[in-house]
């Protein structure tokens, strides 16, 4: 006999992440809608019936109003109860030994983290005004970093204008690209963000090819100096370039005075010409 698998609860699925004093807009967010599907958001609203004066009331008002005070102490518990499980350990501790209402729960909640993130709205939109770009620093990296901020003060509830992105982006790049920024500037067309990334990333690749290019020009042209530089001084038999070159030179003198890494070309002749004494003695051995 086999076990059913435990069916998953929607409401489980819905619950949202447990808040840890980050975040507090997105995790509110959820708790609301949460709080919705489990039938006791409308607590956080309420006005606590315990504190309605019921002296004037007939039986009928009071038997109705006795009916939505045992609702509302019902859900009340559970708001509150609901609340705290989508807390972290450290806040769960403080908050169910310092408040006992959900609705005056919510509310320190908000005063609390609300006041702190519109600290992070301000401090977002200075990173964005006074972000400055380095000429060491890839441009398109950079103009992402650029993004991320911008991003970060919309989901703050902050309008940004794209052509003001593309403005500001255009007015950062570094002094190194004053010329291509003039030529943005003087577009008569509106660009889009995609766009100037796209034109951002061409320029750039095209101003590593032409470092690429220069420095093998430069490579060339000292190999060149130095090459008839060194051709001209064997001329008077002096030190000798190899062909391949290294740094292995040739030089006419005394074996003791010689460098390291320089050879005597008479040493080449002092062996040719033991190579014709042993051939000539050969020639000469009788043949068996």
């Amino acid at each position: 006999m086999t076990s059913a698998a435990p069916v998953a609860n929607s409401n489980d699925l819905n619950k949202p992440f447990r808040f840890g004093g980050q975040n507090f807009k997105r995790w509110a967010s959820k708790v609301l809608f949460y709080l919705k599907l489990m039938k006791v958001v409308w607590i956080l609203t309420a006005k606590n019936p315990k504190k309605v004066d019921t002296k004037n009331m007939s039986e009928e008002e009071l038997a109705e109003h006795e009916k939505y005070a045992a609702k509302w102490e019902n859900d009340e518990e559970d708001c509150r109860n609901y609340l705290l499980n989508c807390l972290f350990d450290e806040l769960y501790d403080y908050y169910s030994h310092t408040y006992n209402s959900a609705k005056r729960m919510w509310k320190e909640l908000q005063q609390k983290y609300d006041t702190e993130e519109a600290g992070k709205k301000k401090y977002a939109c200075s990173r964005f005004f006074n972000y400055k770009m380095s000429e060491n620093v890839s441009v398109v990296a950079q103009t992402h970093d650029l993004q991320m901020i911008v991003h970060e003060i919309i989901s703050e509830g902050i309008k940004v204008d794209e052509q003001m992105q593309v403005a500001t982006i255009i007015d950062k790049l570094p002094n190194s690209w004053k010329e291509f920024q003039k030529g943005l500037r003087h577009k008569q067309s509106e660009l889009s963000i995609v766009n100037l990334m796209a034109r951002l990333q061409i320029e750039e690749e095209a101003r590593k090819q032409d470092k690429k290019n220069e420095s093998l020009t430069n490579t060339h042209a000292n190999y060149s100096n130095s090459h008839q530089g060194n051709g001209n001084a064997s001329g008077n038999g002096a030190k000798v370039l190899c062909p391949s070159g290294s740094d292995l030179l040739f030089k006419r003198g005394n074996k003791s005075s010689r460098p390291t890494g320089e050879y005597d070309t008479s040493g080449a002749v002092a062996q040719e010409k033991q190579r014709a004494k042993v051939k000539e003695k050969l020639d000469k051995c009788p043949s068996p």
